[in-house]
């Protein structure tokens, strides 16, 4: 649709450098802080805004805000961590890229925000909808063919459908995968997580009203039109919205914000871990509600109860890794200890095992002594802790950190998702070692790691001079 100003905010230099290649052909500009980009926004007009979450101190939905004051309609792209808390509830956004953030992913997002420009509204995909690398279908299971035929069936309707299986199971995926294969895929996939806000916020956030910094809201609801509404965690709505979605659900007509009631033409898909029934006699759920979602009722298994998916599971995982990991496969003993474990958090968990495998330098076979202990079985006979006695807290996390670095080849996105922290906090840890001396001050490898450490200086070669 012809050539773009696109303003590229990040902290990270080769994230931005990344970026501004994906998006040749359109005119980019950059920015290091959000500071800078506000000022930016301020001056020029730009068509798409693409911005880390953490190059602001302050929350994004309050740095969004601030942008819309700006620019109310400017189509905005969000690059977190994988592993970070859900992005973006209440705040509209085009898209929300996971790192490590590939072409693949930018060129979705520039097809999404092509869409918002062509329709002059915003649709909300956000991470865990659209640009993931789970595949519930993956798999040559019972269930997993079960599954398959269920959405296609249901691809062919317009009835509402409740997606119903544990967490991790990959429900929203699944609706995702449902939205794709209907007749609707070219329109909007609309998300709302309900358990999020309170009855108030998630009553306008659905069907519109008074917003804080941009007029009137046009609502979730008015937004799907055409498309897929998809309701997350409907188990968890208020009954107030419920009353109101009721009334959507019987005659495909709301009551938007301003009180003028609007017909819609809207797909539902709701999901949720509990029995709808036994919340409708606990008197969670209206019946009503529970009446016209339960038309179409599609289960998805844990995974203990399809492990003859987990070894194609694991090749689609690695598939999806791409260039960035030296894993290509796991060993024969490595797959009958991930075929033996249990697996309570699901499909999500075995993606996750994966990425973090996938990061570390293992090679290309993974065995099973590279596997957690609760999935391995090998707990080791001696204390693992012995060798920290002597350091304190703060000792420990700096070498585990640091450690984690040399592991992961110095990449901090790798990394921070290893220890489990944000781009962020791993960002302002590492500006304190810069200012305590611990590592050189253009880069995050250590210049020395004797303080703090109860045997003194580690061997030479971690020293300067591999800086």
């Amino acid at each position: 649709m012809g050539t773009h100003r696109i303003l590229v905010v990040g902290e990270h230099a080769d994230e931005r450098r990344l970026l501004e290649e994906a998006l040749a052909g359109h005119v980019v500009e950059s920015r290091a802080s959000a500071d800078d980009a506000m000022t930016a926004i301020a001056q020029h007009a730009y068509d798409a805004l693409f911005v880390s979450r953490s190059s602001t101190d302050e929350s994004l939905e309050s740095w969004v805000a601030r942008v819309r004051d700006l620019h109310a309609a400017l189509p905005i792209v969000v690059i977190d961590d994988a592993d970070a808390a859900p992005t973006g509830r209440g705040v509209a956004l085009v898209a929300v890229l996971a790192r490590p953030v590939g072409p693949t992913q930018v060129h979705a997002a520039v097809e999404a925000v092509r869409h918002a420009l062509r329709s002059g509204h915003e649709v909300a995909f956000l991470r865990d909808y659209a640009f993931e690398s789970r595949d519930v279908l993956v798999g040559d299971s019972p269930a997993a063919h079960a599954l398959e035929r269920a959405i296609a069936e249901a691809a062919t309707h317009r009835r509402p459908v409740l997606l119903h299986g544990e967490p991790g199971t990959g429900k929203r995926t699944a609706a995702l995968r449902l939205h794709r294969t209907s007749a609707r895929a070219a329109q909007p996939f609309v998300v709302v997580d309900c358990g999020a806000s309170p009855e108030g916020m998630l009553t306008r956030e659905l069907f519109g009203g008074p917003g804080r910094h941009c007029g009137e809201t046009a609502g979730r609801v008015g937004l799907a039109d055409g498309g897929t509404l998809l309701l997350d965690r409907v188990d968890l709505m208020p009954l107030g919205c419920q009353a109101r979605l009721a009334a959507l659900l019987a005659d495909g007509a709301y009551e938007r914000g301003d009180g003028v009631r609007t017909a819609v033409d809207v797909r539902i898909v709701a999901t949720t871990v509990r029995d709808l029934h036994r919340a409708a006699e606990s008197g969670a759920v209206r019946r009503d509600v529970l009446e016209r979602l339960g038309t179409t009722v599609i289960g998805l298994a844990p995974l203990a109860e399809r492990v003859e998916d987990i070894p194609f599971l694991v090749e689609h995982f690695i598939d999806a890794l791409g260039p960035r990991s030296t894993v290509r496969a796991f060993g024969p003993e490595a797959m009958e200890r991930l075929s033996a474990y249990e697996w309570p958090g699901n499909v999500r968990e075995l993606e996750i095992l994966v990425q973090r495998l996938g990061v570390l330098d293992f090679g290309e076979e993974i065995m099973p002594e590279h596997l957690p202990p609760e999935i391995s079985g090998q707990h080791g006979s001696g204390d693992p802790y012995s060798a920290l006695v002597g350091m304190s807290i703060h000792d420990i996390e700096r070498e585990m950190i640091l450690k984690t670095l040399d592991e992961t080849g110095h990449n901090k996105t790798a990394a921070a998702k290893v220890l489990g922290l944000t781009a962020r906090t791993l960002h302002n840890k590492l500006r304190l070692y810069r200012e305590q001396g611990i590592i050189a001050q253009d880069d995050y490898r250590p210049l020395r790691r004797d303080v703090g450490h109860p045997h003194g200086a580690r061997p030479t070669e971690t020293h300067s001079e591999r800086v």
